[in-house]
């Protein structure tokens, strides 16, 4: 694996050998690749428990990776299938609700929904629905 530039590595921080172990059989080696991962992705992780993801989430707090969780998406964005990571995207880009995505087009939409055809076809009926209420 190429060497990623300012990039905090596992092996260079102060945790367990558990949760070493644990990154390093997922393919993590630098520590911005758990925010590729939500909470819940995270616990899927083999001997991954309650007490091991705090560790890890003490240590992401420290160097300032968010890892997110299902249960940070508001409903009316969750109910359609976006990935936690996707609406982290949209957070960033100041996208709190599908409103926002009024005006853009189906190719657009299928870039912000990274390919997901089912969401951005969701997406689309419901900003017609909302259009229509106007």
């Amino acid at each position: 694996m190429q060497e990623i530039p300012g990039e905090i590595k596992i092996s260079d921080l102060d945790i367990s050998s558990r949760l070493r172990n644990i990154l390093h059989r997922a393919y993590m080696r630098y520590l911005s690749q758990v925010a590729e991962y939500s909470r819940e992705d995270l616990m899927r992780l083999r001997n991954l428990g309650p007490g091991t993801l705090h560790e890890l989430l003490s240590v992401c707090e420290e160097y300032g990776v968010k890892v997110w969780s299902v249960n940070d998406i508001p409903i009316e964005i969750r109910k359609f299938g976006i990935h936690p990571l996707t609406y982290a995207k949209w957070s960033a880009d100041g996208i709190t609700n599908f409103c926002e995505l009024a005006g853009r087009t189906q190719e657009e939409l299928l870039d912000w929904c990274e390919g997901n055809e089912k969401a951005v076809k969701k997406i689309m009926g419901f900003l017609r629905k909302a259009e229509n209420k106007k």
